[in-house]
């Protein structure tokens, strides 16, 4: 009988064995004792958040299917990270969360013929993410890997609730030039090989209908962050950066837990916008 190992499962291997090797040099008994830095940061960041559900055939019985859903609002995000130096190498470990938000979006209404129904899209977004990185090309780029977790959504209107969520483990790299003496202007970029979750709670006014949608679907996810950064000092131990990013995510092959359910195996999230951080160093 073969015996095969899941490609999920190879993938979660390949980038753990990434991060070990880069992690080697920081296992030694005196690499961690001496000339560490510890640098800590604050970010401010304002995210302008996509998200599209396409339909999902037969989603409410009766060959009646559930309408494609696009709703897109504006987070505003407080990080707060740390960052450990050693020679070339550093580790880093990073959380932000937003406000609560909230949109409107208005779909075709499946029980009435030419009919809508509006609804809100409310919630937030949480994450946080370790990275070990390695500085190259004399200090002026960087090789890093990572695991991140990440949660947009809540409880919705009418006793709805709609979230996704991914996490896994991601590489990157980035590379910066120095502007005279005025600071540093550096590219990213970073892809993930993760995990999602998707969970739909059915609202009250389906409910009255008949139309049961609670939906629990897990799925692969692929994610692509992008970006330039600008930074520079302050004064000697306080500096700052300000960045534009953009980052996308696709939810692919999703499966209710129930597998008699029917599910739209798709769904996307696309977050772009500009963070602003400050670092301390001691």
């Amino acid at each position: 009988m073969k015996c095969s190992i899941p490609a999920k499962i190879m993938h979660s291997r390949f980038y753990l064995l990434v991060a070990l090797l880069l992690l080697q040099p920081l296992c030694t008994k005196t690499s961690f004792a001496k000339d560490v830095l510890f640098v800590p940061r604050m970010s401010l960041s304002v995210m302008q958040y996509e998200f599209t559900k396409p339909t999902t055939v037969n989603g409410l019985g009766d060959d009646k299917d559930f309408p494609e859903i696009s709703s897109d609002l504006t987070f505003k995000l407080l990080g707060l990270g740390g960052t450990l130096f050693k020679d070339s190498y550093y580790l880093d470990l990073f959380y932000q969360t937003s406000t609560n938000e909230s949109s409107s979006f208005t779909a075709e209404d499946p029980a009435i013929p030419g009919g809508t129904f509006s609804g809100n899209f409310d919630g937030r977004r949480k994450e946080y993410a370790l990275t070990f990185g390695k500085k190259i090309f004399d200090g002026r780029g960087g090789i890093y890997a990572g695991y991140k977790d990440g949660k947009t959504g809540g409880p919705q209107s009418q006793e709805q609730h709609l979230s996704f969520e991914e996490e896994g483990f991601f590489i990157g790299g980035n590379y910066g030039w120095l502007v005279s003496d005025l600071g540093v202007i550096s590219l990213n970029l970073a892809y993930a090989k993760m995990d999602g979750n998707r969970i739909q709670k059915t609202n009250t006014g389906f409910e009255e209908q008949g139309f049961i949608i609670d939906l629990n679907g897990n799925g692969d996810t692929e994610g692509l962050s992008y970006g330039a950064t600008w930074s520079s000092h302050l004064t000697d131990h306080i500096s700052y950066s300000i960045g534009l990013e953009v980052r996308q995510y696709s939810f692919d092959n999703i499966k209710d837990i129930n597998p008699e359910i029917p599910f739209t195996d798709k769904a996307e999230e696309t977050f772009s916008g500009v963070t602003f951080s400050t670092y301390y160093s001691f």
